[in-house]
């Protein structure tokens, strides 16, 4: 019995993992920084890589909240077109690695991202990089061990994400 209740109290203790949310890893940039070569051409064709959370150990980034993430953050930066085969651009995104601690007082997570962004028409490459971005969140963002890796994973990713919209917005095309 004594068992029992010590398992049942470390597991209340530690919390349960909750997976990525969309909304904290989608980022917002101003409009007015957008290229016009990419304003409402770029689809996503295809993202991967991603897990599914398991309640009972570490929360994850799933490859469907990852592709939603991409999708609203093109949205917000005025790139994103909905029709995929209709698209000038079709952008696909693989999540290669998700490095993230046990444990830790400063939960440090770092997202590396392969991308490639292919000319509808043509199916000709004009874009792709891999990008490795790190995010640590902190004892004072959250004291549950599960909840800060939670926060570093949507914080690395969120971070990924940006440093490829920032680098569509810098990209000049002859």
């Amino acid at each position: 019995m004594k068992k029992i209740l010590s398992i049942v109290s470390i597991s209340v203790l530690a919390g349960c993992a909750t997976p990525a949310a969309v909304e904290q890893m989608a980022v917002s940039l101003p409009v007015v920084q957008t290229n016009p070569t990419f304003k409402s051409a770029v689809s996503v064709a295809e993202v991967t890589g991603g897990k599914e959370t398991n309640a009972l150990w570490t929360s994850q980034v799933s490859s469907d909240g990852f592709k939603r993430a991409l999708e609203q953050s093109l949205e917000n930066a005025g790139m994103f077109s909905k029709i995929v085969a209709g698209s000038k651009y079709q952008l696909t995104a693989d999540l290669t690695r998700l490095d993230q601690p046990l444990f830790g007082f400063d939960m440090t997570v770092s997202s590396t991202v392969r991308y490639s962004l292919l000319e509808t028409q043509t199916r000709k490459e004009i874009y792709s990089r891999v990008i490795q971005v790190s995010y640590t969140a902190t004892v004072s963002d959250a004291f549950m061990g599960t909840q800060r890796l939670k926060l570093a994973n949507e914080g690395a990713v969120k971070s990924n994400i940006e440093a490829f919209i920032k680098d569509l917005i810098a990209l000049k095309l002859p």
